[in-house]
């Protein structure tokens, strides 16, 4: 549980890889198109992301997820099967990031 607590305890959803969280996300909520530096390529040009609200089932936490387009889409076909409580998994790190979204509820 403290893992848990470490992760939820700033702003930002930053998953650890290898981990499984459980978290909520309401579909009537808006998501927020970003551009921030953090994300610039080696060339410099800014990605654009995609910032959701999340719920974690397991603590009541609030944070924001700023997702890339592809992770954004794969959430987006989630909620649109009618799930809002998802299981998300992150696998890598830095730009070698994916992640396995499963709806459960």
């Amino acid at each position: 549980m403290i893992t848990l607590s470490l992760t939820t305890s700033g702003n930002f959803f930053k998953p650890v890889d290898g981990k499984t969280y459980v978290i909520r996300i309401n579909p009537e909520d808006p998501v927020e198109m970003i551009k921030n530096e953090r994300f610039a390529d080696k060339n410099g040009y800014i990605l654009t992301r995609f910032e959701f609200s999340i719920t974690h089932i397991e603590n009541g936490a609030q944070q924001k997820w700023a997702v890339s387009k592809t992770v954004c889409k794969q959430i987006t076909d989630i909620l649109g099967m009618g799930y809002t409580v998802m299981e998300v998994t992150r696998h890598g790190t830095d730009r070698s990031t994916v992640y396995s979204i499963k709806g459960v509820q």
